[in-house]
Order: structure tokens, then C-alpha cells, then sequence
């Protein structure tokens, strides 16, 4: 998914909130087998909210840590936006 998004928005230029429809709509497929489904359809829910895919995705992918850290200080900005975004995030 990190791979097709990633095609879609530098190969061929779709807007972001195009891939996260997409994208959203590839991983609710009933056939389509698709590895960590539930942190994709997260991932594409703050990808539509600003969010690049990959740090939506990896954000997603942490649920049930402590912490998430980053050195990526605009990660931490939009990380801020939503105060209910489980785990909190760290930034180094």
C-alpha cells in the first residue's frame, strides 16, 4: 500500500485526499488481502485529513505503544492537531 500510494502520487499526480478514497476503498475489497487492513483504513482517514500516507500508516501501525517517536517536527505539528491521536507522540 506504502508503494501504491507512493505511484499514485508522484508517478501520476493525484491529489492526496484521491489516493486516500483509493486506498480506502482498495483495503474495504472483501477479497483483496490486504496485510495490517484495519491500520490501513486508519492510515487513509488522516491521510484525508492532511496526513502523508506513510506517517498516517506507521502512526496507525503503533497503536497499543506508549510512545510513538519521531524526529519529523511536521509529523509532530499535525500529530498535535488531534489531542485524542493514541500513542502520544515523541519527538527526538
Amino acid at each position: 500500500m506504502l508503494e501504491l500510494e507512493w505511484v499514485l502520487r508522484f508517478r501520476y499526480g493525484f491529489a492526496p485526499a484521491v489516493i486516500a478514497l483509493v486506498l480506502g476503498k482498495i483495503a474495504s475489497l472483501e477479497y483483496a488481502v490486504i496485510g495490517e487492513r484495519m491500520a490501513v483504513v486508519a492510515a487513509t482517514g488522516n491521510m484525508a485529513r492532511g496526513w502523508d500516507f506513510a506517517d498516517a500508516l506507521h502512526r496507525a501501525l503503533s497503536q497499543g505503544c506508549d510512545d510513538f517517536v519521531t524526529f519529523d517536527t511536521a509529523l509532530k505539528k499535525r500529530a498535535k492537531r488531534n489531542p485524542l491521536t493514541k500513542p502520544p507522540l515523541v519527538s527526538v
